[in-house]
């Protein structure tokens, strides 16, 4: 029988003797562990390899069981192409990982509001002066490198 969402909300945070496993379809399934904390996982066996290989997609409640099914499908359609799930996986989560960091864009923030105060000649007042210095400052510790002022 294939896993529904109701049968897991009622499994959800039952506490059991053993861990579980139900299955549903496409190699997705359900682990349940002792605490009730249920996780979805893909079973899958790679080109030329003999053994089933396991890869857990996330935990139910942060995962729903549609999207755990969608994730099920994208993974095994990597190995019609020959790719391995966990490799495609530890990709996608460097790709998320390679993104600007809060310094990279606060300093593209700064480059861009500076070049903005002078083309409004605000650095010529006091108070522009003041702004744009510690603005850099809290870039310069954001970075924590030492800056020149200029």
């Amino acid at each position: 029988m294939a896993l529904s969402d109701t049968w897991l909300k009622g499994q959800l945070n039952k506490e059991r003797d053993k861990v579980t496993e139900k299955a549903d379809r496409d190699g997705l399934s359900a682990r349940i562990s002792a605490k009730g904390k249920i996780t979805f996982q893909t079973r899958f066996r790679l080109p030329g390899h003999t053994d089933q290989q396991r890869l857990d997609l996330g935990t139910y409640t942060e995962l729903t069981l549609a999207q755990a099914r969608a994730q099920c499908l994208k993974y095994r359609a990597e190995i019609q192409f020959n790719n391995a799930p966990r490799v495609t996986r530890r990709m996608e989560q460097l790709a998320i990982g390679g993104a600007d960091s809060l310094i990279a864009l606060f300093n593209e923030w700064y480059e861009k509001s500076t070049a903005l105060c002078a083309r409004k000649n605000m650095a010529t007042s006091s108070a522009g002066l003041k702004y744009i210095y510690s603005l850099r400052s809290v870039s310069c510790r954001l970075n924590q490198s030492p800056c020149t002022n200029g």
